[in-house]
């Protein structure tokens, strides 16, 4: 298969050559758009990731985690970004739905595009990064969508799921898709989505590794 590409692509230059030198440079690459893209690259605005620690309509604080590549030990340090009425915000791989100043909280994850005024970072964009959580599941509802996990801080943490939420079963290479179903009482999982204030998770993402034999789940009672 690779010969026969390699071939079709010598083929390609031979038959470039043959028409002549004016047909070569009209299939070259435009020096002057490549070098526009390379120069749009080069000056793209920096960005930082990091959790809210404090917000208003006036700035953001973010708390950002440092680890060292050699010692392996973790620092935090807060940056402050200005926000602006043009700044946007959406939330993770839905751009098209742009959510108001508003939709800002403490502890969400996020990351910032932005420019620098005046030594002032002023964000221009705040993607809003999925909640995660890992634990064992204690129990599951009644509808067929939703259950109950403890996290390992002893964090209760209601899952809902619908007809777009993505399960996954097994680990490793034994990992497969699969459905609300194969979601066990007991089992460990990992569920990814948006979480609400009252701690009601909707998930995009349900991972399921099967029963958490390090978990105390006593003996929770499932539907």
């Amino acid at each position: 298969m690779l010969k026969t590409v390699a071939a079709r692509a010598l083929l390609g230059v031979v038959a470039l050559g043959a028409v002549g030198s004016t047909t070569t440079l009209a299939a070259s690459p435009n020096p002057s758009t490549a070098a526009r893209a390379q120069q749009a690259k080069k000056h793209k605005a920096p960005a930082a990731a990091g959790t809210i620690i404090k917000v208003s309509d006036k700035e953001m604080t973010l708390e950002r985690v440092h680890r060292d590549r050699k010692t392996k030990v973790r620092t935090k340090t807060d940056v402050t970004f200005q926000l602006k009425s043009s700044t946007a915000v959406y939330r993770a791989g839905d751009r098209t739905h742009k959510l108001g100043l508003a939709a800002l909280t403490t502890g969400q994850d996020v990351r910032v595009r932005f420019t620098v005024n005046s030594g002032m970072k002023v964000a221009g964009t705040v993607v809003i990064m999925p909640d995660r959580h890992l634990g064992h599941v204690v129990s599951k509802d009644a509808d067929g969508k939703s259950f109950t996990i403890l996290t390992g801080d002893g964090k209760s943490v209601h899952v809902t799921t619908n007809d777009k939420t993505r399960f996954v079963v097994g680990t490793g290479k034994n990992r497969k898709a699969g459905s609300y179903a194969d979601v066990k009482v007991g089992d460990g999982v990992l569920v990814s989505g948006q979480e609400d204030s009252r701690h009601n998770l909707g998930a995009a993402l349900v991972r399921s590794a099967g029963p958490d034999r390090s978990a105390n789940t006593g003996s929770p009672t499932g539907h």
